[in-house]
C-alpha cells in the first residue's frame, strides 16, 4: 500500500472510533474513499509486475505463487512392486525406503587420519626460502 491508502485506511478507523457504528455517512464515506484507493494501489502495483517481467521475474513469481490458492501437494507415488500409494502413512513410508537407500551411513570408527607431515614439511621449507 501506498502512504496515500494507508492515510485513507487510518481515516476509515478514526471515523469507526468517533462514530462507532458502520452505517454513519462519514464512515461509509470514509470506507468507500479507504477501498477505491487500496483497489487502484493493487492494481498499479500488479502493473508494474507485469511490466517489468523481463527484467524481474523473481517479484513476479513470488507475487503469482503468494496469491495462488492451489497450495503444492505430494502426489500419489509408484512403489517397489508398480502399484500407487495413496495413503499418507503409506506415501511416508515409501519416501523413508527411498532416502534410506539413497544415503549411507559413515562408519565413524574407522575413519583413515591424514597425514601431516606432508603438509608440515613442505611449509617448514616455505617459510625456511622466505
Amino acid at each position: 500500500m501506498t502512504y496515500k491508502a494507508v492515510k485513507y485506511v487510518n481515516k476509515k478507523h478514526k471515523m469507526y472510533q468517533r462514530y462507532k457504528s458502520k452505517r454513519h455517512p462519514a464512515y461509509i464515506k470514509a470506507a468507500r474513499q479507504a477501498e477505491a484507493k487500496v483497489r487502484q494501489d493493487k492494481k498499479s502495483f500488479e502493473k508494474k509486475l507485469a511490466k517489468n517481467i523481463d527484467k524481474d521475474r523473481k517479484s513476479f513469481f513470488a507475487y503469482v505463487r503468494n496469491r495462488s490458492t492451489v497450495k503444492p501437494t505430494i502426489g500419489p507415488l509408484v512403489d517397489d512392486k508398480d502399484g500407487t500409494v495413496l495413503n499418507s502413512q503409506d506415501l511416508i513410508e515409501e519416501l523413508k525406503k527411498y532416502f534410506a537407500s539413497v544415503f549411507t551411513e559413515e562408519d565413524l570408527i574407522n575413519v583413515p587420519c591424514a597425514k601431516h607431515c606432508f603438509m608440515v614439511k613442505h611449509l617448514t621449507n616455505y617459510l625456511m626460502s622466505k
